[in-house]
């Protein structure tokens, strides 16, 4: 085990249990998985446990159908997975790069865990700065209307590639966050035959939304706290950005 720029730990300690799939089961089940485990990412393995790649949740987001016969080989992506004894900095540093949430452990190509952002910003240490939210956080935030159907909701994520929707009423108030998972349990439940239903019966109400002049390490523990993958940054109750686990590791690993 490698102990990583006096981390005191390494990937063994914090990499998760992985669940897998193999390449000739169904999508629907790679959906029911990913939905009911929060995971964004889900390893395909073989009979003898080498990984072969990934099913992500930008995948069966994209499958409308409550009842499918469609499998997972069609969709299996390459990925470079991260080995057991990678350095942890430099695996983060990496991620943050390749814009990847959560990576396959592997060793000697076997599958053996899983790790994500949160679990490395759990890990590592970062100091108490003076460091501002306002200087990191995206300005330029995509939104959405609670009346608009989920259906815009996916295609602006798959245009975008973003992970989540700050939701603002006609008044440009901030009423709520849409996620992908949030989408993804929606679209397990209404088939396509079906309207599809508003962003506003989906979407997350219970806002943590940070200022401009919030320290970063006090945003790091908000959503270690809440659990929550971004934060609305508000202004006089205006949304003016947005941070993400992205933008905190780079701050802290910096």
């Amino acid at each position: 085990m490698n102990e990583v720029r006096g981390y005191g730990v390494g990937i063994k300690e914090i990499a998760g249990r992985a669940i897998s799939l193999r390449e000739d089961e169904y999508l629907t089940k790679a959906r029911q998985i990913i939905r009911d485990n929060e995971f964004r990412v889900l390893p395909v393995v073989d009979e003898n446990e080498m990984l072969l790649g990934v099913i992500t949740d930008e995948d069966v987001l994209k499958l409308s159908a409550t009842k499918s016969n469609v499998t997972v080989k069609g969709f299996i992506r390459e990925v470079h997975a991260a080995d057991i004894d990678e350095d942890l900095h430099s695996l983060a540093r990496r991620m943050i790069e390749d814009e990847v949430d959560e990576i396959p452990v592997t060793e000697n190509g076997r599958l053996v865990g899983i790790l994500n952002l949160r679990d490395i910003l759990r890990a590592i240490p970062y100091r108490r700065s003076d460091k501002l939210i306002g200087s990191i956080m995206t300005r330029k935030v995509k939104t959405l209307r609670p009346d608009d159907p989920i259906t815009i909701a996916v295609s602006n994520m798959a245009e975008y590639g973003y992970s989540g929707f700050p939701v603002l009423d006609d008044k440009g108030k901030l009423v709520g966050i849409v996620t992908r998972r949030d989408l993804i349990r929606a679209r397990s439940k209404v088939g396509k035959e079906h309207p599809p239903p508003a962003v506003k019966s989906v979407m997350t109400t219970t806002i943590h939304a940070v200022s401009p002049d919030t320290r970063v390490h006090e945003a790091v523990e908000m959503m270690l706290k809440f659990d929550i993958g971004r934060l609305p940054v508000t202004e006089d109750g205006k949304l003016i950005g947005i941070v993400d686990r992205y933008d905190l590791i780079k701050a802290v690993i910096e």
